[in-house]
C-alpha cells in the first residue's frame, strides 16, 4: 500500500513495474511479506530489544529464515541469474 501511495503520489520515475502481470507479482511478493514475515520480525525485534523476556533468539531467528527461504522460492528467476530487481 506504502508503494502505490507513493507511485500515485509521485508517478515519476516509477516504483512499479509497467508490466501488468510483473505488477501482480509485486503484490504477491508484498502480501507473502505481511504474512509471513512480519510477525517474525517482529517476535525477533522484542526478543532484541530485550521485551520479551525468557524467549529465545533461536526460534525467531528460525521463523525469519523460513519466511525468507519461501519468499525466495516465488522471485522470478531472473534474480537468480544475476538481475537487480525480485519483480519487473
Amino acid at each position: 500500500a506504502i508503494v502505490e501511495y507513493l507511485e500515485d503520489r509521485f508517478p515519476h520515475p516509477p516504483l512499479r513495474p509497467a508490466v501488468l502481470e510483473a505488477r501482480a507479482r509485486a503484490r504477491v511478493l508484498a502480501r507473502l511479506a505481511d504474512l509471513l514475515l512480519a510477525d517474525a520480525l517482529k517476535a525477533l525485534f522484542e526478543v532484541a530489544k530485550g521485551t520479551a523476556p525468557g524467549v529465545s533468539a533461536e526460534a525467531p531467528r528460525a521463523a525469519v529464515a523460513a519466511a525468507l527461504e519461501a519468499i525466495d522460492r516465488t522471485l522470478d528467476p531472473a534474480v537468480e541469474r544475476g538481475g537487480r530487481h525480485a519483480v519487473g
